[in-house]
């Protein structure tokens, strides 16, 4: 059994995601966060056994998650969902 956080601000996006994610039978809990700051703050209190980090976050770079999130728990897998639509 996992738990997954989701780092995404598109509210639609980051919704349907976690409403697929919920519907996983080896899922715990998904965690959702619109921002670095929450999401940050959500591993710093809870277990995340897996990241999935959009990269262009309104308070900056996803990276910054993904940073704190493999010093707190560097076995554990962060996974960019990111899209770039500059040709």
């Amino acid at each position: 059994m996992i738990s997954i956080l989701v780092l995404e601000d598109n509210e639609h996006l980051r919704e349907k995601l976690a409403t697929t994610l919920r519907g996983w039978d080896f899922t715990t809990k998904v965690f959702t966060c619109a921002s670095n700051s929450d999401a940050i703050e959500l591993i710093s209190c809870q277990t995340i056994d897996v990241a999935l980090v959009d990269l262009d976050v309104a308070d900056g770079d996803g990276t910054i998650t993904i940073r704190h999130f493999k010093e707190v728990t560097p076995e554990k897998p962060a996974i960019v969902i990111s899209a770039n639509v500059d040709p």
